[in-house]
């Protein structure tokens, strides 16, 4: 099956709407899905900033990039990251939850287009 004749299952439709509404507003969603994995997302994606190394596993491959793509992709893990904080912390805060879609916007397109970048680099650099 490939990408494009996929079916569109209704887990596909879960994961959106969990995405689409607000998180309830626990303890372990709060804390942990807000800030624990957060912080652990930022780290990895500061240090494929910093190194300019990144590291991509798929289906027994594991593919090493350097340079401005493992900057890119770092920067998608950091983007990523805060849109987990926004939409599990801010979203769950009474004072925050106000500016959490602004974030989540802002988060989202910063993730859209440093991932298309970095696959745009990568791309280039296995084709060209």
């Amino acid at each position: 099956m490939g990408l494009f004749n996929r079916r569109f299952s209704d887990r596909n439709a879960d994961v959106i709407k969990h995405f689409s509404n607000d998180p309830e507003p626990s303890f372990w969603g709060k804390w942990f899905g807000g800030l624990v994995v957060p912080v652990l997302l930022v780290y990895y994606g500061g240090r494929c900033c910093v190194l300019r190394e990144a590291v991509l596993r798929g289906r027994g491959n594991v593919m090493t990039v350097y340079g401005a793509e493992a900057v890119a992709l770092g920067l998608a893990w950091i983007f990523g990251a805060l849109f987990l904080h926004f939409h599990y912390f801010w979203t769950t805060s009474p004072r925050l939850a106000y500016f959490s879609e602004l974030g989540k916007i802002i988060a989202g397109a910063g993730f859209v287009v440093s991932f298309c970048y970095a696959l745009w680099r990568i791309a280039l650099n296995m084709f060209c």
